[in-house]
């Protein structure tokens, strides 16, 4: 069982056990942010399922299957779009560095292409590189060119977890060349 110690984040914990060093960076978006955005794809749902009723009770039923492929079409975009938001609201990165020279990064819920495993021998240097998306600015975490930790709201969060790896590791930071 892992002991979890606090960090100056409320979303980044960190401990050390006899297995080696772990860190837990847990979703930045608060409860009423998940609130809303599951009334928001309920009342999406809800609406694209009364457009279909309406559709059926117009007599739009000489053509069945594209009503029922209609249907199908919505249900599944719901689907993936409630995923993929979700994905990002409420998705927390285990990072755990093993005695037998792994880094390994587990996303969950929802571990679509997140999931990773790294030799710490090969691992010389990270880097935190800023990304603008629409109306906001994320930060991911960086070793070479792949992404290991994405999505940190602020730069601060982002450098602490590269410091915490950077320190367990043994790596000297390098500054960026001018």
């Amino acid at each position: 069982m892992v002991k979890w110690s606090k960090t100056p984040y409320k979303n980044i914990l960190t401990s050390h056990t006899s297995d080696g060093f772990w860190i837990l960076v847990k979703s930045n978006y608060q409860k009423k942010t998940i609130i809303m955005a599951s009334l928001l794809l309920f009342s999406s749902l809800l609406f694209m399922c009364a457009l279909y009723f309406v559709l059926i009770h117009n007599h739009y039923t000489h053509h069945r299957f594209e009503s029922i492929f209609f249907l199908a079409m919505i249900l599944i975009s719901e689907l993936f779009f409630f995923v993929i938001f979700f994905k990002e609201l409420i998705n927390k990165k285990l990072i755990h560095c093993n005695q037998t020279g792994l880094l390994t990064i587990k996303a969950s819920p929802f571990p679509f292409f997140e999931n990773k495993t790294l030799q710490t021998c090969k691992i010389n240097q990270l880097s935190v590189k800023m990304l603008k998306k629409k109306s906001r600015v994320i930060y991911n975490l960086y070793h070479e060119n792949e992404i290991l930790v994405k999505n940190f709201d602020t730069y601060e969060k982002a450098k602490f977890v590269e410091r915490l790896l950077e320190e367990h590791l043994s790596i000297k930071d390098k500054p960026k060349n001018t």
